[in-house]
């Protein structure tokens, strides 16, 4: 099952994350977990930053998620 996020990614060496649009993740995203997802062609993969709302699967909304490459 696929969860759909908007995805900001700030790859390895970058200070500065970049806005990917609203994507669809592998895996259900949480707080400090890890995410997947494919963008232009290429898996993807880093830990999640910041997820917000928390909540967001009560509210019925579509996360913001900050997912950084180390």
């Amino acid at each position: 099952m696929a969860f759909r996020a908007r995805v900001y990614l700030q790859r390895q060496g970058q200070t500065d994350a970049s806005y990917l649009g609203e994507i669809d993740l592998e895996v259900r995203p949480i707080p400090n977990g890890r995410a997947r997802f494919m963008y232009e062609g290429q898996v993807v993969v880093g830990g999640i930053d910041t997820l917000t709302p928390i909540d967001w699967a009560e509210k019925g909304v579509i996360p913001t998620v900050h997912v950084v490459q180390r």
